[in-house]
């Protein structure tokens, strides 16, 4: 039962050995800035987010700052009239 396991896991998300080690660069972001308030590090340099450029750090075997990934999906829930729901959203968007 447990043996099938990561052959699932590798099903989903390729073998492990093929994220280039993306879990030590992730993991090494959270202490940056668990000490800090800045993820950078010598490895990933990660720019401070600003509403202007949306600077988004895309993590992956290659991890890039990609400015703005989701602007299409940002203006489709920037038409949609929260105001005409029948009841409130608890939170801002």
């Amino acid at each position: 039962m447990f043996g099938a396991a990561p052959s699932l896991v590798d099903d989903v998300t390729g073998p492990s050995g093929g994220w280039g080690g993306v879990q030590t660069r992730m993991m090494d972001a959270w202490i940056a800035f668990a000490r800090t308030g800045d993820p950078s590090t010598k490895t990933l340099p990660w720019p401070a987010y600003d509403t202007q450029t949306r600077a988004t750090m895309i993590l992956g075997p290659t991890s890039a700052v990609t400015d703005d990934p989701h602007s299409a999906e940002g203006r489709a829930w920037a038409k949609t009239p929260f105001e005409l729901l029948p009841y409130p959203i608890p939170f801002a968007v």
